[in-house]
């Protein structure tokens, strides 16, 4: 399922995030974890718009997780890719792993 919130003016990443309504932010799993179910809440949005040499609309994605403990730490993440591709919730899975195996090295 793709889904990413609307264009945003450039601003620092944080503000993003806290200017955008709490509805676009989406809990997912990011698989199971030596303490169970590792939950986040994510975001994305679409900050930024290019044309390829080949005239295919290209975008910068901000993606932003969130942590669900009290202090709601956020960690920031740039995709870029073709608009027609844009997968919000395939990006979250593979950061997801990269952040397991970033933990095992």
């Amino acid at each position: 399922m793709s889904r990413c919130g609307g264009r945003v003016a450039a601003r620092k990443a944080e503000e993003i995030a806290q200017a955008l309504p709490a509805r676009a932010w989406r809990r997912l799993s990011a698989g199971a974890g030596t303490k169970g179910e590792r939950l986040y809440d994510w975001l994305c949005a679409a900050v930024a718009a290019t044309i390829d040499t080949e005239g295919a609309s290209l975008r910068h994605y901000l993606l932003v997780r969130r942590s669900l403990d009290e202090h709601q730490e956020l960690a920031y993440y740039v995709v870029h890719a073709k608009r027609s591709q844009a997968q919000p919730a395939a990006w979250y899975r593979l950061l997801a792993d990269v952040g397991r195996l970033r933990r095992l090295l």
